[in-house]
């Protein structure tokens, strides 16, 4: 070979290489080309790994594919499994979200918006999948429209339903009013506690046949310490829903309600969502930390989840749910 053509050839092999390093992805690691029935191989940089240009799907890779995700993945399934083996929740777990002063939703919005993180809200979905049931205040209901299913993350192995819905709501108003909220129509199964003597026949009939998931189920009443008002009785409630084999209640709100429950000191754990923003117009929730510590519950710890921070509250000597059985430990939520 000449002076000349030697270097032609070497233009050309520069040539090709710019042009991968500008145009391949950088998951292809090289690939073979011809020239003068010789084979080259180009390697090629992998300063952008994560690139997904159209050509990596024209080409042949002889790179090894990056398994780092799939290792995470399979170890994220097999600490699930571990767990759905271990652990076993019962009582009842309160979470509740708030911005920087207790508040928990902003009136100056015409609808209720989420104000937490979405890693926060990949957590509650993770919490209700370890639940049996998960119960609000008509209020919630009627604010949100939630249908407080399991829908960020799988549901676990061993369930093929999604937890129960327990709505308290003591004069039915929700099967009175004009609208047809969500968890009353999507087939799963709901459960609305009231003291309602005599159920209108027709609003009866509608959800006996047209929504078979909902069962009302009347209780007794009993007087608030705090407002000396009459509402449902929350021991009466635990007690039917043990009786249906629902030991794990989670109790997503409203504020009223929670304070119910913290009043009675019925909360074996409490897990608060507090996200790093202010409200114009705050609902105050009435709750504070002193009336969670009256509740029985201390503060276990604090830690990061995206932009929020979550508090872990737990009834006084009770261990929290863990494999190692140690808080520092805690590998749950899963």
């Amino acid at each position: 070979m000449d002076t000349r053509c030697f270097f032609q050839l070497l233009s050309f092999y520069v040539t090709v290489l710019f042009l991968t390093e500008a145009l391949v992805p950088t998951s292809v690691r090289g690939f073979a080309i011809s020239s003068n029935n010789k084979q080259v191989k180009v390697q090629v940089p992998f300063s952008r790994r994560k690139s997904t240009f159209s050509v990596h799907q024209q080409l042949h890779s002889t790179n090894t594919v990056d398994t780092e995700d799939d290792d995470s993945e399979i170890k994220s399934d097999s600490e699930l499994q571990r767990a759905v083996n271990t652990l076993e929740i019962r009582g009842v777990t309160l979470k509740m979200a708030f911005d920087t002063a207790y508040a928990v939703a902003d009136s100056s919005e015409d609808k209720s918006e989420r104000f937490t993180c979405p890693e926060s809200l990949d957590m509650v979905h993770k919490l209700r999948r370890w639940s049996d049931a998960v119960l609000v205040g008509r209020g919630t209901v009627q604010r949100d429209d939630c249908t407080l299913t399991v829908r960020r993350v799988p549901l676990l192995p061993q369930n093929k339903c999604q937890p129960a819905r327990v709505v308290i709501d003591p004069s039915l108003k929700i099967i009175e009013d004009e609208n047809e909220y969500a968890f009353l129509k999507d087939g799963h199964k709901a459960l609305i506690y009231h003291n309602v003597d005599e159920i209108d026949k027709g609003k009866g009939n509608k959800l006996s046949h047209e929504n078979s998931n909902v069962d009302l189920v009347k209780v007794l009443t009993e007087k608030n310490s705090s407002t000396d008002a009459s509402t449902l009785s929350i021991k009466e409630i635990l007690r039917d829903l043990s009786s249906r084999n629902i030991h794990h209640v989670m109790v997503e709100g409203g504020p009223a309600t929670a304070i119910q429950f913290l009043q009675h000191k019925l909360v074996d754990r409490a897990i608060f969502v507090r996200a790093p923003v202010t409200f114009i117009e705050p609902v105050p929730s009435g709750m504070s930390d002193e009336m969670i510590k009256e509740a029985g519950l201390t503060l276990l710890r604090e830690e990061k989840c995206g932009d929020d921070t979550i508090e872990y509250w737990s009834k006084d000597g009770a261990p929290w749910p863990s494999i190692d059985g140690a808080f520092d430990d805690m590998l749950w939520p899963y």
